[in-house]
């Protein structure tokens, strides 16, 4: 039994025995019964104050409570917001990883891409190196037979070798100025000084634009810009060579600049229209190989 109830209960007996004794009445009874109500009053205080306590003792924990679940809640609401942080900052974390990735990915590609132009330019230097030295016939056109008068006190012997020069019977040889002015020009070329290969091979086909070495000099000059990197210039000065010199035996290598030219600007179908036509047009020439691999390699 709580105490609240037993208090009650001590009231109420008091209480009873209050109203028997004033049905009676006497001096004694009334002292007594002036005692007793005193004990009741004490009692009523007690009672209402404890009810009083209880309440407050009530509302304190209730109070207490409420701000125990509000704390609660309010942590568990931070830490929802920390994990939705945490899984931001994780979902921006993965997604730069991914582009990183895929930038690691275009660079080596970029890299492969790189190292393999380079080799095949440095084998085609090579070849043109080698080539110095060596007379190579070429015919720019169906020779007209002239005859040819003897020469007198130069032997023939005793011209340099000119890369690409022509010196088949029924032509003249190039002039001894004429030669050193283009092997000038082409040493820088090899050199890899190919701004001024352009303008030098550009003033040779100015001062001598009959020459037997004109269109190797345009031809150069449309390699220059080729590795110099400029493709879409390259590409009109291969033009250039193949409509001033279309019989030029240096026909099949622009048509092949070209290519690679057009698949350096990532224009692959046009690349690979000039790199079939150097196939079927110069089955015989060392390109049309060249041009078959190419093919190959691009899966045609």
């Amino acid at each position: 039994m709580s105490k609240k109830l037993t208090i009650f209960l001590q009231i109420a007996c008091l209480a009873g025995v209050s109203l028997l004794i004033t049905g009676c009445p006497n001096p004694q009874q009334e002292q007594s019964l002036t005692q007793i109500q005193s004990q009741i009053s004490v009692l009523s205080n007690e009672v209402r104050d404890a009810f009083d306590q209880t309440e407050e003792a009530r509302i304190a924990s209730y109070q207490k409570l409420a701000e125990d679940i509000r704390l609660l809640q309010q942590n568990q609401a931070n830490a929802s917001a920390t994990n939705d942080q945490l899984l931001t900052a994780l979902t921006a974390v993965e997604a730069k990883l991914d582009e990183y990735n895929t930038r690691m990915i275009k660079l080596s590609e970029r890299l492969d891409s790189t190292e393999a132009a380079l080799t095949e330019r440095i084998t085609s230097l090579s070849e043109q190196v080698n080539d110095m030295g060596r007379e190579t016939t070429i015919t720019p056109g169906p020779p007209t037979p002239q005859p040819t008068p003897p020469l007198t006190g130069v032997p023939e012997t005793s011209l340099p070798s000119v890369p690409g020069a022509t010196e088949s019977p029924g032509q003249e040889p190039v002039n001894t100025q004429e030669s050193q002015f283009y092997h000038s020009v082409y040493t820088a070329y090899v050199n890899g000084d190919f701004e001024r290969a352009i303008g030098g091979f550009q003033k040779f086909l100015d001062t001598y634009p009959q020459s037997k070495l004109a269109d190797i000099s345009q031809f150069w000059i449309a390699e220059s810009f080729f590795s110099l990197g400029e493709y879409e210039t390259a590409n009109q000065e291969y033009d250039r060579l193949l409509q001033k010199y279309p019989n030029s035996d240096k026909v099949p290598a622009a048509v092949f600049g070209k290519a690679d030219a057009y698949l350096k600007l990532e224009r692959q179908i046009e690349a690979i229209s000039h790199l079939r036509y150097i196939v079927n047009q110069f089955p015989n020439s060392p390109i049309a190989q060249k041009a078959a691999e190419r093919l190959r390699a691009l899966g045609e």
